[in-house]
């Protein structure tokens, strides 16, 4: 099964942005956008492992006016499907709580100094 295309709500570091994941085809290969504030989105491209219920996905930060100096941000993150009746169904979890798809994962920068250390994401398909 692929993960939902859609708009998911995105928390990393106390900050939040909008990922759209537009496509996922047959092979896995996933595609959108990722909104990081209101004036800066970028392209996304990554890979969804049905097997796992994985997604990794990266986008650049371009600096300057070329394509070639940036930085990647890479994310890799795990599908928690709400099925039978939603997430957290079961005690000590509220038994009345929504049904939710949740991705949760780690994001880290690449080629930083000094090495780049991984930080913690969550993401919940909007409604």
């Amino acid at each position: 099964m692929a993960i939902p295309v859609g708009t998911w709500n995105v928390v990393t570091d106390k900050h939040s942005s909008t990922l759209d994941i537009t496509n996922v085809d047959a092979q896995g290969k996933v595609t959108g956008t990722i909104k990081v504030n209101a004036s800066e989105t970028h392209n996304i491209s990554g890979t969804w492992d049905a097997t796992k219920n994985e997604l990794s996905f990266t986008y650049w930060l371009n600096f300057g006016s070329g394509p070639i100096f940036g930085l990647p941000i890479t994310f890799t993150g795990y599908w928690f499907q709400g099925a039978s009746g939603g997430l957290f169904m079961k005690p000590p979890g509220n038994v009345a709580a929504p049904y939710w798809d949740l991705l949760a994962g780690t994001y880290q920068t690449l080629f930083s100094l000094p090495s780049a250390h991984p930080h913690g994401w969550v993401a919940r398909l909007a409604p």
